[in-house]
């Protein structure tokens, strides 16, 4: 019986962290046991090191391990953003944004770059790195859209390396034909030829794009058209701008689509200026979802990492009502 009540003791819940709780208490008795034989002195010296140990560590260490690990979430945390209180326990961290940035690209980590852009970084900066001009040539010659398009996206102009290939025929064959587009939707085509290089731009796209959402009657197309461009090579790093199709991510909360807002911000890299740029339409999507109970639209706005500002009392007090 007793083994039996030992077995349920173990498989209870909280047993573990019970174990894990008595270890600490035999540990910090052990501590205590050695500690308590130094002088007042040689402890006072000691606390001093472990104050900086934990100040090294906490404003140092750990950011630097972050940004090498890309954990974007510890990042954030020391890169002093404007637009949000910064808590007391974590100071600015003096990353070299340019290094981000680069490695971003190099490694198609749109993350970092949306983190930049968030933070209000300047991409002109990097026009000139070898690095980057190294990594769109080869983009050229191995017609790779994905990384010409994420160049774009950060508005690099590799048109002096493009004109260099193109004198040397080193410009890949893919990237010289021309892509073939289409969409079958109840018992209709829509179809659509372009450049390749021009997938990796906005100027086509967009056009096709907004020429579906100036009719009413065309809107439940624009998400499967634009899949179709984005799996031909288009970018929605390109397109999910302020000054571009910004407005196509109001189209899919709008829609409720999960699908539709992942394809426009898995990628986005200026999401936080379309947010900005598109607040009043947004509160009023929040005022109608809280009315009407679509919490849908909330979750949606929530995985967009949409937040109230200050300015937003009125709708935040409905949210918490809620």
């Amino acid at each position: 019986a007793s083994a039996a009540a030992m077995a349920d003791a173990r498989t209870a819940p909280g047993h573990l962290h019970d174990l894990a709780a008595v270890r600490v208490t035999k540990d910090e008795g052990l501590s205590f046991s050695i500690l308590k034989c130094l002088s007042l002195a040689e402890a006072r010296r000691l606390w001093r090191v472990q104050r900086v140990f934990s100040r090294v560590l906490g404003d140092k260490v750990i950011p630097l391990l972050a940004l090498y690990e890309r954990n974007w979430g510890i990042v954030s945390q020391y890169m002093g953003f404007p637009d949000e209180p910064r808590s007391r326990s974590h100071r600015c961290f003096e990353y070299n944004f340019d290094t981000m940035c680069i490695e971003a690209v190099l490694h198609l980590d749109f993350e970092c770059l949306r983190l930049l852009a968030r933070r209000g970084y300047d991409f002109a900066a990097v026009q000139a790195q070898p690095r980057l001009l190294a990594f769109a040539r080869e983009a050229l010659r191995a017609g790779r859209l994905e990384r010409l398009s994420a160049l774009r996206a950060m508005d690099f102009d590799f048109g002096a390396v493009q004109a260099d290939c193109a004198a040397a025929g080193e410009i890949a064959e893919t990237l010289q034909l021309d892509r073939a587009v289409s969409v079958d939707l109840l018992g209709s085509r829509l179809a659509f030829r372009c450049p390749a290089l021009d997938c990796t731009g906005r100027g086509f796209v967009e056009q096709q794009l907004a020429k579906l959402c100036a009719s009413k009657e065309a809107l439940f197309k624009v998400p499967f058209v634009l899949a179709a461009f984005l799996r031909a090579g288009a970018s929605a790093a390109c397109l999910v701008r302020p000054d571009g199709c910004g407005y196509l991510l109001l189209l899919a909360l709008a829609s409720e689509s999960f699908s539709f807002v992942y394809l426009l911000v898995k990628e986005a890299i200026h999401l936080e200026a379309v947010l900005l740029r598109y607040r009043t339409q947004i509160l009023q999507l929040i005022h109608r979802a809280l009315k009407h109970r679509r919490f849908v639209t909330l979750d949606l706005l929530a995985f967009c990492g949409y937040a109230f500002r200050s300015g937003d009392a009125e709708v935040q007090r409905q949210f918490d009502e809620r």
